[in-house]
Order: structure tokens, then C-alpha cells, then sequence
């Protein structure tokens, strides 16, 4: 999970350069015939995978911080409510660190639901909707990203257009015809 988590939140942070850069500069221009719905449907397809690519890790830092603050009276029922730990468990929640190196705090306001004993069950609930949004969106990001690879070879191989180039693989210019 560590692993998991510490990825999401590289991702997170890379994405939202990603945002700021492309926020900044002009993308390369589509080739000239290239029909609109094309264009609108690369539009959409670019728009949706920037939405899952921030959302997605947010639902994650989301479950992760759908517990009770530690020591709080939230976590006392909490800590009722699971199965006793094995012996050589170690004991209480340790801070999350991304890569093992910088700290994640949770998302406080989150977190926060749970700290009274009758805000577990809410908190319970609302974990458990971050997961199944954070399982459907991993399908969904999964299909946009077989659409935006199939869109990208449609356009390199059948329309005969530099498209892996224009995404700045290999060299620019038209692909030579057979």
C-alpha cells in the first residue's frame, strides 16, 4: 500500500506541473485535416484524463484519511470495533510517508468526522463511497487511456499523420506513404 499511495501522490504532483505547463504553452496545432468531431472528441478525452489523473489521487488520499484522528474518542470505538492486532503488530497509526521520505498528512476536515465517538459510523460511510469513486475511477482512467492510445495510433498508421511525433516521439514531419 505504501507503494500505492506514495505513486498517487507522484502522480498528483506531476500532473499538476503538467496542468501549469500546458496552462502555459500552446500545445502542437492538429494537422490541418483533421475532421472537428476528432478534434473535440481529443479535446474531451485530454480534458478527462487531466480530471482523472488529479481526482483519482485525491480519492485516494481521501481514503486514507477516512480514520480517526489518533487518540481521539473516535478512535477509541474505532479501535473496539477491529479485530486485535497480532502480537508483533506495531502498535497505533504511523504517519503516511510518500516514498518513505516526506510526510502526507491526512485531509484534516475528513479525518476530523471521526474524532467524536458518534462520528465513526459517518466517517465509516464516507470511506467507504471514496472507495468505490476510487475504484471506478481507476476503470475509467483505464478505458480513457486504451481510447487516447487507440485515437493516437488511428491517426499515426491509418490517417497517416505524425501523431506520436506531435506527442514528441520520434522525428516531426509527415509519415512517408508506402
Amino acid at each position: 500500500m505504501p507503494l500505492h499511495i506514495s505513486s498517487g501522490i507522484t502522480v498528483l504532483a506531476l500532473t499538476l506541473v503538467r496542468v501549469l505547463w500546458r496552462l502555459l504553452h500552446a500545445p502542437p496545432p492538429y494537422p490541418a485535416d483533421m475532421k472537428r468531431w476528432e478534434r473535440n472528441a481529443a479535446h474531451m478525452a485530454h480534458f478527462l484524463l487531466y480530471a482523472a489523473m488529479v481526482l483519482m489521487p485525491l480519492t485516494g488520499w481521501a481514503i486514507i484519511s477516512a480514520h480517526p484522528p489518533a487518540g481521539s474518542p473516535g478512535a477509541a470505538v474505532e479501535a473496539r470495533s477491529m479485530p486485535a492486532p497480532p502480537p508483533n503488530a506495531p502498535r497505533g497509526r504511523s504517519v503516511m510517508k510518500i516514498w518513505g521520505v516526506v510526510p502526507l498528512p491526512p485531509i484534516r476536515p475528513i479525518q476530523a468526522i471521526g474524532a467524536s465517538a458518534g462520528g465513526v459510523e459517518p466517517q465509516k460511510e464516507l470511506h467507504a463511497e471514496f472507495v468505490a469513486w476510487h475504484s471506478l475511477g481507476g476503470w475509467i482512467l483505464i478505458a480513457l487511456l486504451v481510447l487516447h492510445v487507440a485515437g493516437a495510433l488511428k491517426h499515426q498508421i491509418l490517417d497517416r499523420h505524425a501523431e506520436l511525433a506531435r506527442m514528441g516521439i520520434g522525428k516531426p514531419g509527415p509519415v512517408a506513404t508506402d
